[in-house]
């Protein structure tokens, strides 16, 4: 399947991306004069991560920001909270094999938090035309089979008034399309093409071992690491919180299929200082979460 060219010009037509952005890590900027001498406004965020500590400036401007806007600050948080877990591990006897270039684990249905949906949709849109075509179009492909194979092959039951699936179902989902051997659409030999902007999940995804476990085929019954505050869940809580809807997540082989359909919500905007608040407040309601 190939990539429509009214389904291209839509994505382009929705996607408008400013110069000046509405949130911004300020490099420690944090004084009063710092403040004084610029239109950023600062708000910090602290945490503590086996006994280390983390400690991020979010600046914001007094204007408009999208869900999209959050994500580059989420993903610089979650790399310093990923960084602390590693050398936790590391001193406690644990290897974790985990590197950019092993693609062990890509044959996962991957799910997103919508801001890094809508943010993954804009950076892939402003890459290469060669390149983004044919990230675009296997996404396209995949999520075309994805969801036709999923109503024959899945025997989990499935919901019928448009609620997202349980976990439990989720889980089961997962597992199918692993078996399936679908390798994830933004890996080119057997490199993520994507990496410095992947999907949350897969940047707190850590197993554990001695040695490398990358390439075996018992990699993924090796004992996960423990990360004791997950960004991938503070983004799904703050979105739902802003919304005043249930958590969603979306798959990302069908990124592009479920953005023409969420076009308007793009575009919705609310103060960049709301949307830090609700990131912040998130951030520290996840570092208290357990699954059940």
């Amino acid at each position: 399947m190939q990539l429509g060219p009214l389904s291209m010009r839509a994505i382009q037509e929705t996607l408008h991306m400013g110069n000046k952005l509405p949130i911004i890590l300020p490099n420690g900027a944090r004084s009063k004069q710092a403040q004084q001498n610029t239109d950023l406004n600062i708000m910090d965020v602290e945490l503590d991560v086996f006994e280390e500590r983390v400690h991020e400036h979010i600046g914001f401007r007094d204007c408009p920001a999208t869900l999209a806007d959050i994500t580059p600050v989420a993903r610089v948080l979650s790399t310093k909270i990923v960084r602390c877990v590693e050398r936790k591990a590391a001193g406690t006897g644990f290897a974790v094999p985990c590197h950019k270039g092993c693609a062990a684990c890509c044959q996962y249905l991957i799910s997103l938090s919508v801001p890094e949906a809508f943010r993954l949709v804009r950076e892939i849109m402003m890459m290469p035309m060669s390149q983004r075509e044919k990230i675009m179009n296997r996404c396209f492909q995949i999520s075309q089979w994805f969801q036709k194979q999923l109503g024959t092959c899945y025997t989990a039951k499935k919901p019928s008034n448009g609620d997202n699936l349980n976990p439990q179902q989720l889980k089961e989902i997962s597992e199918w399309y692993f078996r399936e051997g679908i390798s994830c659409p933004f890996l080119c030999n057997d490199e993520c093409t994507i990496y410095n902007q992947r999907p949350m999940v897969c940047r707190e995804h850590l197993v554990a071992g001695s040695t490398s476990p990358c390439g075996n085929n018992e990699a993924s019954n090796l004992p996960k690491v423990q990360i004791p505050v997950r960004i991938e869940i503070a983004l799904k809580l703050m979105t739902s919180k802003l919304e005043q809807a249930k958590q969603e997540s979306v798959a990302l082989p069908c990124i592009f299929d479920w953005f023409l359909n969420n076009k308007e919500r793009y575009n919705r905007v609310c103060p960049a200082k709301m949307l830090v608040e609700y990131f912040v407040k998130a951030v520290y309601e996840a570092e208290h979460f357990r699954p059940v």
